[in-house]
């Protein structure tokens, strides 16, 4: 019995834990957006958009994961709003007919740092209508269980970034203010899934 526990032992010792190293650094081995949200506000009020993807992403190998990003690729036609009318502005706005996913990268540098800060500033890519743009982005690392750590970051972004011109409606009476405020939440866990 003793031998059995020594077997053990030597082998997790050997091969460590999964997902992370001998010196303690974590290897994420999936990742998942849980939560993309744009807000933006008109002269009169406010408005929100929501996506939620519904299963991780496994990582790449450590070695080929050195050169690769994390992404996501939104569909257009599944992003919720409060109102149909506001998603109908919103899908018109971005021009979603003709560029039907909205994408955003971040540098796979991130992985790294997750066990050793409470927060992280790191360089997002959003691609929207077309046209890409990088931006700096201070996010804040949350341990939810063992195996599970949060990344919460939001930045701003103006909708000219991206060649959309602000709309009026209502003979101009309603004006979208050109800032949007985008806030994401990505789950890294250790495990494949």
């Amino acid at each position: 019995m003793k031998l059995k526990y020594l077997i053990i032992v030597l082998l997790l010792g050997t091969f460590g834990v999964q997902g992370v190293t001998p010196t303690g650094e974590f290897r994420p081995g999936s990742y998942l957006f849980d939560q993309v949200i744009i807000r933006g506000t008109t002269n009169v009020n406010q408005f929100q958009l929501s996506y939620r993807e519904n299963h991780f992403t496994s990582l790449p190998e450590t070695n080929r994961f050195l050169n690769e990003n994390l992404k996501i690729s939104i569909p257009a036609n599944e992003i919720e709003a409060e109102s149909k009318v506001m998603l109908d502005d919103f899908l018109e706005l971005i021009n979603a007919s003709h560029y039907p996913t909205i994408n955003i990268s971040i540098s796979h540098q991130i992985t790294g740092e997750l066990l050793n800060r409470s927060n992280l500033r790191h360089n997002i890519r959003v691609t929207m209508n077309g046209i890409t743009n990088t931006y700096t982005c201070t996010s804040e690392i949350e341990k939810t269980a063992a195996d599970q750590w949060y990344l919460n970051g939001k930045m701003n972004v103006l909708l000219t970034d991206f060649g959309i011109e602000p709309p009026k409606k209502f003979l101009g009476i309603v004006k979208v203010r050109d800032e949007v405020f985008i806030s994401f939440k990505i789950l890294f866990s250790t495990e494949k899934k």
